[in-house]
């Protein structure tokens, strides 16, 4: 995550699809690279996003907005890798 405190009004739109990249592409990313193994061995995938997701800041404006994008990515592959026994 792009740990920084920045009100989101002073963010960019360059900033927030960065902060986007590095926090919620690559976790997918990962479980999508990881998927025949995490099948494979029945491992589990685990998120960690804290409050912002449900309670977001100001003051960490893109930091909430990835959280919330991160928690949703989290649902929505349960739905899919249950199937899996993921």
């Amino acid at each position: 995550a792009a740990m920084k405190f920045k009100h989101i009004m002073d963010e960019n739109s360059a900033d927030l699809t960065e902060d986007f990249r590095m926090s919620v592409a690559n976790a997918f990313h990962c479980v999508k690279t990881l998927h025949p193994q995490l099948k494979a061995s029945k491992g589990a995938v685990l998120f960690t996003g804290g409050g912002l997701a449900l309670y977001p800041n100001v003051q960490v404006g893109s930091l909430s907005i990835t959280k919330a994008a991160l928690r949703n990515l989290a649902l929505q592959l349960h739905e899919v890798l249950k199937e899996d026994n993921i």
